[in-house]
């Protein structure tokens, strides 16, 4: 079985905005452009993972439990984004909203398709 090392970003909406801490179903209601203005990048890394969800739990609890040196940004929390990329092309990375429970994928919601 081989492991990647994929490179991860988290972004959090900033506490001043509307939707701060909402779950997807009352934030699809804000017809959000997905330009990430509201939102800010607070940590970027590395993982080896063998899949996406193994990952996202993973940076849930050591986002909550143990924060790295340096970081600025809350808890992980509702609202929160976390872009996942295994290659180097853009276009394949992927984008998990963190829900009441679990992960929404909405790749499709941020790349517009």
């Amino acid at each position: 079985m081989e492991i990647k090392n994929t490179y991860y970003e988290i972004y959090q909406v900033r506490a001043k905005e509307k939707f701060a801490f909402m779950d997807w179903e009352r934030i699809e209601n804000f017809n959000l452009d997905w330009s990430f203005k509201p939102y800010k990048r607070v940590w970027a890394g590395f993982e080896d993972t063998k899949d996406d969800y193994n990952l996202l739990e993973r940076l849930f609890v050591k986002f909550n439990v143990n924060h790295p040196i340096g970081f600025k940004g809350h808890s992980m929390s509702v609202s929160d984004i976390v872009k996942i990329n295994h290659t180097v092309d853009e276009d394949e990375a992927k984008y998990y909203f963190c829900d009441s429970f679990g992960w929404k994928d909405i790749t499709k919601e941020v790349k517009g398709e």
